[in-house]
C-alpha cells in the first residue's frame, strides 16, 4: 500500500520540480545560425530579426564601427567566428554609451574584442540580464570594461581587460 502511495507521490514532485528548474547556463557549443555580414548587416539587425535563442555569428576579419550601442535585449549568443573579430567603438568622446547594453537574461558574447577608437568612453558592457555569459572576450580601452547591476548569475572566462591597447600578462 505504501508502495502505491509514494511512488507516483514521488513521481509527481520530480515533474514538478523539474518544470520549475530555471535554466542556468547558455550553449555555447551551439553552431551558428545566422552570420553578420553575410545574412545581416549589422549585428543590432541580426539581434532585431533573428528568432529567439539564436547563435549569431561574426565573420572573420569583420571588423564593426558603431557610433551607437548594440542592445541585446532578445536571449541570443553573439560569437566572433576568429580573432580578428573586432567591434570598434567610435564615441567621438560623447557621452557615457556603453557598446553593448545587455538586458537579455542567457545571453552572451564569445570571441569578440571589443575596442574603443578614442578617448576612453565610460563602459564596454552594461549588464542587467541574468545568466549572462562572456568567453573569449578582450576589451580595450574603456574606463570601465563590464558594468553589471542587480545581476544573478554572470560567468566571465577567459577574458582580458586592457586601457589604451595595453593588455596584461596573462
Amino acid at each position: 500500500m505504501l508502495k502505491r502511495t509514494v511512488i507516483p507521490l514521488l513521481g509527481i514532485l520530480m515533474i514538478v520540480a523539474v518544470s520549475f528548474t530555471p535554466v542556468w547556463g547558455v550553449d555555447l557549443e551551439r553552431p551558428v545560425d545566422y552570420w553578420v555580414p553575410r545574412d545581416y548587416a549589422t549585428i543590432q539587425e541580426a539581434i532585431d530579426d533573428a528568432p529567439l535563442n539564436s547563435v549569431i555569428g561574426i565573420e572573420i576579419g569583420y571588423n564593426q564601427v558603431t557610433f551607437e550601442t548594440i542592445n541585446l535585449y532578445r536571449s541570443m549568443v553573439i560569437r566572433g567566428e576568429g580573432i580578428d573579430t573586432t567591434i570598434l567603438y567610435d564615441d567621438m568622446g560623447s557621452s557615457y554609451d556603453y557598446v553593448f547594453d545587455i538586458t537579455a537574461d542567457h545571453s552572451a558574447l564569445q570571441n569578440l574584442i571589443i575596442e574603443s577608437e578614442y578617448s576612453m568612453p565610460e563602459g564596454a558592457i552594461r549588464v542587467y540580464g541574468d545568466n549572462v555569459v562572456f568567453d573569449d572576450v578582450e576589451i580595450i580601452g574603456f574606463v570601465e570594461g563590464i558594468h553589471a547591476g542587480g545581476v544573478w548569475n554572470l560567468l566571465v572566462s577567459n577574458c582580458i581587460f586592457g586601457i589604451d591597447g595595453w593588455t596584461p600578462d596573462t
